[in-house]
């Protein structure tokens, strides 16, 4: 978790939220956090309570700057009294982050790595994220997640992200957080010093239960692949392909790109062309800046948005497929922003849609989300800024496209072995079919035969086994001994 310890009595919550959050209005969310857990010297932090020297409070995850320490909260005495350290942070709640290039990965250099003092993280497996009940969030109200669950729930569906791990303990992931894979340590994935992972996680298939809001495909599976130990970190190029390929290995349906994952790579693009290829839909944040970047099929570059309809970066033009919510988005840990949330979004969307059209391969899932967005301009063109619109879960489960269904048939090209199974096994039924009519043919010819007596002449045996008279032998078929192989004709003394 990140945890700040406070220097001087004299802070306020609002002056930490402005330091590490860039703005004291989300001092609340702090307050949400820490409210009436013990601290060091017994007390605990109630409504209008002063903070005090050596206590230790626990930060979203987004959190930022020199003072905020990783890892779990110390045990002890508080330490003695200290100047505050400067802000290094900018207001805006969220610095352009995406997966542009250097510009925007790693994370901004305001995420400065821990100081000297701080604690060394503890050991990966120890590693845990603090988790707080969730506010009313108006991302539910913008997407619909109750009526999209009357369609979808996204069962049967794993959701690879590839990003700082992901807590599987936290409440409200539990049983839904496969072990995964930890290219730092070589180990699982399950464990996230960050924070980034465990709220990507928390979007996408966070129970809903306890008055909580759930993710939006709270019966999928996150399958989490670590790059990364800490908010300073930077991924190999070569590791972000590893990481990509370990993802379509285990058979996932989708793959959700964290920010420190640099799609601008060539490397790294190639990795996400090839698990397209593989029907895997791609989902990673729009990239910001200058520059400029294509459109493809199977893979959706994600914009962030506020709750008043405002991006929450400079993307670049053109570069944004669809927006989500990026922004003061309820979490597991309290309110989050970051377009990682955004990408988050639209990840579980397209498990929504594969686990109720399976049959849709990645190119059709990302066409579908981006045909049932909500548009703000020309329907025929996507936005310069925000692409086709914010998506429309709802709307991308119960809107009818009759052409999906003939390109589903017609483009398989991974499945050819499993149609020509099938064709087979309809021959061989149809085959045995065929012998049954004719072994149920050669018995009546046989029964008729012997019904008809040999004084019959051949008139009386065409008509015997006319049609017509099929009625007058269908008795002896069902009764005859030699129809069950016994005797059940009976004797002339019955």
């Amino acid at each position: 978790m990140k945890y700040y310890t406070v220097r001087d009595g004299s802070e306020t919550l609002s002056a930490v939220a402005q330091r590490y959050l860039g703005t004291g209005s989300r001092s609340f969310e702090i307050f949400d956090l820490n409210a009436g857990r013990k601290q060091p010297d017994g007390a605990a932090l109630t409504s209008g309570s002063k903070l005090k020297a050596g206590w230790h409070l626990v930060l979203p995850w987004d959190a930022v700057g020199e003072g905020v320490d990783y890892g779990t909260l110390p045990a002890g005495k508080p330490p003695a009294a200290a100047s505050p350290p400067p802000s290094p942070r900018a207001a805006k709640s969220e610095p352009p982050r995406g997966n542009a290039g250097p510009a925007s990965n790693p994370p901004p250099s305001s995420a400065a790595p821990p100081p000297p003092s701080a604690p060394v993280p503890p050991e990966a497996n120890k590693c845990v994220v603090a988790t707080s009940p969730l506010a009313t969030d108006w991302t539910r109200e913008k997407l619909g997640h109750e009526r999209a669950w009357v369609r979808s729930r996204g069962a049967n569906q794993l959701v690879a992200i590839i990003d700082s791990g992901v807590d599987g303990k936290a409440a409200g992931l539990q049983g839904h957080v496969a072990a995964g894979t930890d290219l730092v340590t070589g180990g699982k994935g399950d464990v996230d010093c960050v924070g980034t992972g465990t709220a990507m996680a928390g979007v996408i298939a966070a129970q809903p239960k306890d008055g909580t809001p759930g993710g939006l495909a709270p019966a999928s599976t996150v399958l989490p692949v670590r790059l990364v130990a800490a908010q300073s970190d930077q991924a190999k190029p070569a590791d972000q392909v590893k990481a990509i390929e370990a993802a379509v290995s285990a058979g996932v349906g989708i793959i959700a790109l964290g920010p420190y994952v640099n799609t601008a790579d060539e490397a790294v693009a190639k990795a996400v062309q090839a698990a397209v290829d593989k029907n895997v839909v791609v989902v990673l944040g729009a990239p910001v800046g200058v520059g400029s970047s294509t459109a493809k099929p199977g893979v959706l570059r994600v914009g962030g948005l506020d709750k008043d309809g405002r991006t929450t970066a400079d993307y670049q033009p053109g570069g944004v497929d669809v927006v989500a919510p990026g922004a003061d988005v309820s979490n597991l840990g309290g309110r989050s922003n970051g377009p990682h949330l955004a990408v988050a979004f639209v990840a579980g969307q397209a498990a929504l849609i594969r686990a109720v059209y399976p049959e849709l391969d990645a190119k059709a899932v990302t066409e579908r989300i981006q045909r049932t967005a909500a548009k703000v301009a020309d329907r025929n063109q996507p936005d310069p800024a925000v692409g086709w619109g914010l998506i429309d879960p709802v709307a991308s489960l119960t809107s009818p496209f009759p052409e999906e269904n003939s390109a589903a048939q017609s483009a398989k090209p991974e499945n050819t072995s499993s149609g020509s199974g099938s064709l087979a096994v309809m021959i061989v039924l149809f085959l045995l079919g065929a012998a049954f009519i004719l072994v149920g043919w050669l018995i009546w010819r046989f029964l008729g035969s012997r019904s008809a007596g040999p004084d019959d002449d051949d008139d009386d045996d065409d008509d015997e086994h006319s049609p017509s008279s099929f009625g007058k032998l269908r008795p002896a078929l069902i009764g005859s001994g030699a129809f069950w192989g016994d005797d059940r004709r009976g004797s002339d003394d019955d």
